[in-house]
């Protein structure tokens, strides 16, 4: 498990952008650092599997609201260095 699905799965959201903003900074593709995102929600939608109540289902969509805000983000940056819109 990369280092960013393990800080995503623990919902350590400080680390989570320290990490996406170097592998953007490293030039990453975008869409592999979605794909490291997408393993760690993984693993948090499997610790709610069959325990969902309304206090978890607004956790995990605040998280994932959460993460799309990092990632459109992280995306522009990329664009930005990279030259393109």
């Amino acid at each position: 498990m990369s280092e960013l699905t393990h800080a995503l799965a623990d919902l350590d959201e400080e680390k989570v952008k320290k990490l996406v903003c170097e592998k953007v900074d490293a030039g990453v593709d975008p869409m592999s650092i979605v794909d490291e995102c997408r393993k760690g929600m993984d693993i948090v939608g499997g610790r709610y599997k069959g325990k969902l109540n309304t206090d978890n289902c607004n956790l995990i969509s605040g998280t994932i609201i959460w993460g799309r805000s990092i990632f459109v983000c992280g995306l522009a940056k990329y664009r930005r260095v990279k030259g393109t819109t």
